[in-house]
């Protein structure tokens, strides 16, 4: 069984072009490094439903129906996302099961995680839709290990493609070197987040982050949390 276990996200909901062409040659440099992955196509759950008309799954998963994207980045130790440009944002479809994963912003899900960002466009936009995925997965607690972009203008893909493997190289080695980066913004979060957590409490409130913040309620930063299960600055 492999040290590395990644989750890759195609968000292109079609079946070919540059997201498909780039996952082919990932999947092939995933199985030489003998890493073990999954992939979440987006294709492939263009019907799937955010919240059937329902608040509830916004704020509890026990209301709804956990899916495959939320398994998939709870469960893996590694992300890859790999995503077009549609009016300087997200395709549709992905923002959904984005939406969908929302309720557990404020438990630092990911923390410990590595994500390696990848996306693309024709001219203009993906350095913004990149900065955006940046600071979604820095605000779950994830070690943002390489933020990159394509334009098809300019013709890189095939090089682009290459430095793209040089970055999940660098993930997996610092994931299975149990290595980890926490950054002032995330410490400030925690500190933020940990407030409202203690306010609840005081005021008689229940939320479904309490949960989850049993664990972490005890420390006083991120970096102590992480020191306790083992991982290595």
């Amino acid at each position: 069984m492999s040290d590395v276990k990644l989750f890759i996200i195609k968000g292109s909901p079609t079946t070919d072009g540059t997201g498909a062409q780039v996952l082919q040659h990932l999947k092939k440099f995933l199985v030489s490094l003998h890493c073990e992955f999954t992939v979440y196509d987006q294709a492939e759950f263009l019907n799937e439903s955010v919240c059937n008309g329902k608040l509830d799954p916004f704020f509890d998963a026990s209301k709804g129906e956990k899916t495959a994207f939320e398994d998939g980045m709870l469960n893996n130790d590694g992300i890859i996302i790999l995503c077009p440009v549609y009016i300087h944002q997200m395709p549709g479809s992905l923002k959904n099961s984005f939406d969908k994963f929302s309720y557990r912003l404020h438990e630092f899900p990911l923390l410990g995680k590595k994500v390696v960002i990848f996306t693309y466009a024709e001219s203009n936009g993906a350095d913004y839709l990149s900065t955006y995925f940046h600071d979604i997965f820095l605000s779950m607690g994830s070690e943002i290990i390489s933020v990159q972009y394509n334009y098809f203008v300019r013709n890189t893909l095939e090089e682009d493609i290459e430095e793209l493997k040089k970055n999940v190289s660098v993930m997996c080695k610092k994931i299975k070197n149990n290595q980890f980066v926490i950054t002032r913004k995330q410490e400030n979060l925690f500190i933020f987040f940990k407030k409202i957590v203690l306010d609840e409490i005081k005021n008689g409130v229940t939320s479904g982050k309490q949960k989850r913040w049993e664990d972490l309620i005890k420390y006083d930063s991120l970096v102590d949390y992480l020191n306790s299960k083992n991982f290595n600055e």
